[in-house]
């Protein structure tokens, strides 16, 4: 087998020039070249022929020769490459950059990418465009779906502002600029805040349209805000027993808006005025017929206000003991932390925490992730600062999932650096730029 070895020639800086469809959209930092002033450049450029003019332009190296320039180095080693077209520069300009350290920036990327598929005619595709660059088919359908943004989210990612996740969970709200330029300004975004934003501006759509139509029939719409503000002293007809096609004439009438997680709505006919068709002389003619509360629902009023004086009194005793400085056995006060830290936490981080553990999982259906936990304290009490620390652990990476900057994520991180973990060159770059910020 034979390997094809390229000619290194020098060339000198004046007769090299910028591509004019560079990828770059700036140079960035050029510090991590500066070694470049002890030992020269020891990657050569590569560059296009000459043209009519005798001046090369760069295909891949315009960083290397702006710090060549700032060393005061008057010529470059390069490697002088004929290509087919235009498109063939660009792929390798991305396939160049993308594999070196400093690499390109996200929409750089996502730019060059649109660029050849409009030099090819708009006939290549994702597959063709991730075997000429050397990354996978996702990578590549990822960066051209971000060219659907507006321009504030593009300069916002390309200023490392937001996240690639960030941005591509903006692509799915696309259609509502307004809140991807409101978004994008915000500190801290993440994914979760992103869907979150999306999901209440569709629910408050559906829900503005759905009040417009019925309001079109001359029933008063309420949206929930309203029905949660006068939720004390209005009734639904399904409350008040009261037909809802008789109640609609009523100048009480009223038809109270939900949205539903889904995005669909939920319409609950009620009343505002329940008096109206109570008591001896009710001033409607649909009128609430009155009885005696049975047996059983004196029972239940009974039993919740005794709930309610027991949860009181636990209240008052266990605030007394920690007021006072007498607090529970620490022996005691422990298992029953971790009995409720379990018994409430997320099913996700149940699930993660026993991942971490290797509890044997039982295979197919429903786990119970708090019971598996739960008996794995009673096997063996020892277990219960281990347990706690996968709870730790788990919480704190579902956080991290969610904001990787947020304050829980910064001291787990750097708890477990104290106990021997070494961070990545993503985490490390990562806590620098968010030091920074």
């Amino acid at each position: 087998m034979t390997t094809t070895i390229e000619a290194v020639v020098e060339i000198d800086l004046d007769r090299l020039a910028p591509h004019p469809r560079n990828v770059r959209r700036s140079l960035g930092d050029l510090k991590d070249l500066r070694s470049i002033c002890d030992r020269g450049i020891e990657t050569p450029l590569v560059v296009l022929p000459a043209d009519g003019s005798g001046v090369h332009h760069i295909v891949a190296g315009h960083r290397q020769r702006a710090a060549a320039e700032t060393a005061g180095l008057a010529a470059v080693p390069c490697v002088i490459r004929d290509y087919n077209d235009e498109a063939d520069v660009l792929l390798s300009m991305i396939a160049e950059n993308t594999q070196r350290s400093e690499g390109l920036n996200i929409v750089d990327e996502a730019q060059a990418l649109t660029a050849v598929i409009d030099l090819r005619g708009g006939t290549v595709s994702a597959r063709k465009l991730a075997a000429a660059v050397g990354h996978s088919e996702g990578w590549v359908r990822t960066r051209l779906a971000l060219l659907c943004l507006p321009d504030s989210a593009l300069d916002a990612l390309h200023a490392a502002k937001i996240t690639l996740d960030v941005a591509a969970a903006l692509t799915a709200a696309v259609d509502y600029p307004e809140l991807i330029d409101q978004l994008v300004t915000q500190r801290g975004l993440s994914v979760w805040h992103v869907e979150s934003a999306h999901r209440k501006l569709l629910a408050d759509l559906v829900v503005t349209e759905a009040e417009a139509r019925i309001e079109a029939t001359g029933v008063v719409a309420i949206g929930e805000d309203g029905w949660r503000a006068n939720q004390a002293s209005w009734k639904t007809l399904d409350d008040l027993g009261l037909d809802p096609k008789l109640h609609s004439s009523e100048s009480c009438h009223t038809v109270v808006v939900k949205a539903r997680f889904d995005g669909t709505v939920v319409e609950i006919p009620a009343c505002t005025e329940p008096r109206r068709h109570r008591g001896r002389k009710p001033d409607s003619e649909l009128v609430v017929a009155t009885s005696t509360p049975s047996e059983a629902d004196q029972t239940a009023t009974v039993d919740r206000r005794e709930r309610r004086l027991a949860t009181q009194s636990r209240s008052d005793w266990v605030g007394e003991r920690l007021r006072t400085g007498r607090p529970p056995a620490i022996a005691g006060a422990f298992p029953l932390a971790m009995a409720t830290w379990i018994d409430s936490a997320p099913y996700a981080v149940t699930q993660k925490a026993v991942m971490l553990l290797g509890i044997d999982q039982p295979e197919g259906g429903y786990v119970n992730y708090p019971s598996l936990l739960q008996k794995q304290l009673a096997a063996d009490p020892k277990q219960l600062t281990t347990v706690a620390l996968a709870l730790v652990a788990a919480t704190a990476e579902e956080c991290a999932r969610q904001s990787p900057a947020s304050t829980v994520v910064v001291r787990y991180l750097d708890t477990i650096e104290r106990l021997g973990y070494q961070p990545t060159d993503w985490e490390q770059a990562k806590r620098l730029t968010d030091a920074a910020a």
